[in-house]
């Protein structure tokens, strides 16, 4: 017998382009290599706008393929910025050096450094939902866009579970 439980979840893992630094400089020297002279020389202008889009495509899916979201990343809260990420692992790093320690001064230092981290988590998270749902910004549709994404609300589910 055959375990399909680790395919059907790699199945539902959604599709994602990744636009990191290395993707962005791919996409730029493939532009610098395109040949525009199809475009410059083109007569017709509908001509010309479908030979430069096909051409712009083209660059843009070699240099961002969808790939399939990781586990891991999917569970990453927008809101959680990678200074707060940094932070985290600052305090996980003072957390193992109090343990080894046992010292009284890096517990103080862990636990005064841990309630400032916890006052900007916290804080992160009100302005990046506050946002998210201002009125002024934002219309009533984009609003509860943001609402049923937070609900995990689908169209094709009839169940409502909250997103962590």
């Amino acid at each position: 017998m055959f375990d399909n439980r680790e395919k059907n979840q790699n199945d539902q893992s959604p599709l994602v382009r990744l636009f990191s630094a290395k993707n962005k400089q791919k996409f730029k020297e493939k532009i610098k290599l395109v040949d525009w002279s199809i475009v410059y020389n083109c007569n017709d202008v509908n001509a010309a706008y479908k030979a430069f889009h096909e051409m712009l495509s083209n660059c843009y899916e070699d240099s961002f393929p969808y790939v399939r979201l990781s586990h891991k990343r999917s569970k990453d809260k927008k809101w959680f910025t990678a200074g707060l990420k940094y932070s985290s692992h600052h305090k996980n790093r003072l957390y193992r050096k109090w343990l080894k320690s046992q010292r009284k001064e890096d517990e103080n230092f862990y636990k005064s450094y841990l309630k400032v981290y916890k006052q900007v988590v916290k804080r992160a998270e009100m302005l990046y939902y506050k946002e998210h749902f201002d009125t002024r910004v934002n219309s009533m549709k984009q609003l509860w866009t943001n609402i049923n994404y937070l609900l995990f609300v689908t169209n094709n589910k009839k169940e409502h579970t909250f997103r962590n």
